[in-house]
């Protein structure tokens, strides 16, 4: 799923004593990108950070704003049109209209929070280690729309029919194909999509070089990142007036007022795991302070994908009375759970800069 509307990371942060801070970690493979992007912290508390002033340890925590690429969602997910076409909705057709999909998924800011600690090891401060690690809060995005009781507006769920290649609708909500009835159908649809970013590191640190206003240290470590995310879509149909058949369950038209809920869903977890290396650079002239620092790690992005759909017949008072496999788009020829190892590559790199 990640290939299909998983997003990119981005983002702009300030650290304590107006310090701009590192860009976060993106993670490359073949057929998947994750977050790239800068981001900031304003930093809630530091002692010492990166011990480059002479002390022996060090840390910090920060308070993270940053925001989402949208994510590449590029297939339209739901449409409408008109009786003008042919066939109304269909993603060919001159009238058309994509009320949600296919221009990427928005999850606006994201709050988090990144600590960080370490210590020199020996007197001299030539060996040390340290850790740290960041988590942003879950971000949604949601799209809700209900037809009337009379079919309107129309809209559906656009796909193309892999059996003869052309453009089709699954109707939601429509009374366009026949004029004689006063609606044929009606239904609501809900669909949503979340986020969620997380990673952390272990490093070893080797100074390379100190001087009284500047300090080189070498990284050697492992590195961690996580991202999960999900789109599902609840569905709700019922038809319309005696006779009407658009809305079937388990192969009988569903009379009214009993209704059929679909439910598909769509999960993707992705953890990334290897090892590390850098350099961090740290310069303090007076009250002037700059630091630069770069890593890459190379390993293994676990890729895991949950697909599953279910179909429930309803009663008037919407109780379920009866179940079975499969959605619209998630069904039983494709649902469980798919996982697959990539290699990948993990940059991280950034600057800081302070005045006291």
């Amino acid at each position: 799923m990640k290939n299909g509307w998983l997003a990119a990371l981005g983002g702009l942060a300030a650290s304590a004593g107006m310090a701009w801070a590192e860009t976060p970690p993106s993670l490359t493979a073949p057929a998947m990108a994750l977050p790239v992007a800068a981001a900031p912290a304003a930093t809630v508390w530091s002692d010492h950070d990166s011990g480059a002033d002479g002390s022996s340890f060090w840390f910090s925590a920060d308070y993270l704003l940053w925001w989402i690429k949208k994510g590449p969602q590029n297939t339209p997910l739901v449409a409408t049109g008109t009786v003008a076409d042919a066939f109304p909705g269909a993603l060919d057709q001159a009238h058309t209209k994509v009320l949600f999909g296919g221009s990427g998924l928005d999850y606006d800011q994201f709050s988090g929070a990144r600590l960080n600690a370490g210590a020199w090891l020996n007197a001299d401060r030539t060996l040390g280690i340290e850790a740290g690690g960041f988590w942003l809060e879950k971000r949604s995005v949601h799209f809700s729309l209900a037809g009337d009781a009379n079919g309107q507006p129309f809209f559906g769920r656009p796909f193309n029919n892999a059996l003869t290649g052309n453009e089709n609708i699954y109707f939601v909500s429509q009374n366009l194909s026949d004029p004689t009835r006063s609606a044929l159908m009606t239904g609501s649809l809900d669909i949503g999509s979340g986020t969620r970013l997380w990673g952390w590191e272990i490093n070893a640190a080797a100074n390379l070089c100190r001087s009284c206003s500047l300090s080189a240290d070498l990284l050697v470590g492992f590195r961690s990142l996580g991202l999960k995310e999900d789109l599902h879509f609840t569905e709700g149909l019922r038809n319309v007036g005696a006779g009407c058949d658009n809305v079937i369950f388990a192969g009988t038209p569903v009379a009214p007022p009993n209704s059929v809920a679909t439910f598909d869903n769509f999960a993707t977890e992705n953890r990334f795991y290897g090892p590390q290396i850098g350099a961090r650079v740290d310069w303090c002239g007076g009250k002037f302070s700059v630091g630069v620092v770069g890593k890459i790690a190379l390993g293994v992005s676990q890729e895991l994908v949950s697909i599953d759909g279910n179909t429930a017949l309803l009663n008037g008072s919407g109780a379920v009375v009866a179940t079975q496999r499969g959605g619209v788009f998630a069904t039983t020829s494709n649902s469980g759970r798919y996982f697959r190892d990539e290699f990948a590559s993990c940059p991280r790199w950034g600057s800081t800069w302070a005045i006291a």
